[in-house]
Order: structure tokens, then C-alpha cells, then sequence
């Protein structure tokens, strides 16, 4: 479905939250449902979107979940990489969340470049380091 621009956001992670697996992942679930409340379309875009054991199981579990509850996860076959598909949605959302530094840093320049109205948000919960 094609919702206005400003309805839509594009949350992007390194994998499909495994909640049953990792605390991190419980929280994520939690931030996509809180999204859903603010946005008519919520995708999340996985860098890996195919898991391998023990992860495989939770994967296609979680993921069932999500899109029930109406979050779309675009399905691997559909694009050969992450970026093909940021490139293949120019001018799309609204808002651009990069879960992780690993996607900040892979994706941040590619999500500027193709949704330059976009805002962008960096969710800062992986830099305890710097403590």
C-alpha cells in the first residue's frame, strides 16, 4: 500500500530481532510497534535478512509477527542488497532510523543522497563505550 511520504519510515538494522535470543532485539520489537503507532508504514530493512542456526528458527518466527501486526519487511528476493533497495526507493519516507553504527556507517550517505527530505535518526543505545 502507498501512503503519503510523510507517513512513512524506514528502520534499518543488521538483522530481524530475535527477542527470545537477545535483550536488544526485545527493545527493537518494542521501538517498531511504537512506530506503528506514529506511522501509517513502518518497513525495517535488515542488512541480513536470512539467518542462519541457532537464529533461524526466532528469524522466520519474529518476522511472521512483525508483519502480522502490519510492519513490512521487504523479502530478500525482492532486492539483491540493503542498498539496491534504498536505491530502488528514492523519495519514499519521511523518516530514516539506523538502528545500529553498522548501519549508520554503511547506509547514512546512501539514505541522504536518495531521501534527501528524510530526517534521519542514529539510535545512540550501542555507544556505551564511550563511557
Amino acid at each position: 500500500m502507498n501512503y503519503p511520504i510523510e507517513k512513512n519510515i524506514l528502520v534499518i538494522g543488521t538483522r530481524i530481532p530475535t527477542p527470545e535470543l537477545d535483550a536488544g532485539s526485545e527493545r527493537m520489537i518494542c521501538l517498531l510497534y511504537e512506530l506503528q503507532e506514529l506511522f501509517s508504514s513502518v518497513t525495517f530493512l535488515p542488512k541480513y535478512p536470512n539467518a542462519w542456526p541457532p537464529y533461524d528458527q526466532p528469524v522466520k518466527k519474529v518476522s511472521n509477527r512483525l508483519k502480522k501486526k502490519g510492519i513490512t519487511i521487504p523479502a530478500p528476493e525482492t532486492y539483491s542488497t540493503p542498498a539496491a533497495y534504498i536505491e530502488n526507493s528514492p523519495n519514499r519516507y519521511a523518516m530514516i532510523f539506523l538502528s545500529d553504527v553498522y548501519a549508520a556507517v554503511e547506509y547514512l550517505e546512501l539514505v541522504r543522497r536518495t531521501n534527501p527530505q528524510a530526517h534521519i535518526i542514529f539510535d545512540t543505545v550501542d555507544l556505551h563505550y564511550l563511557r
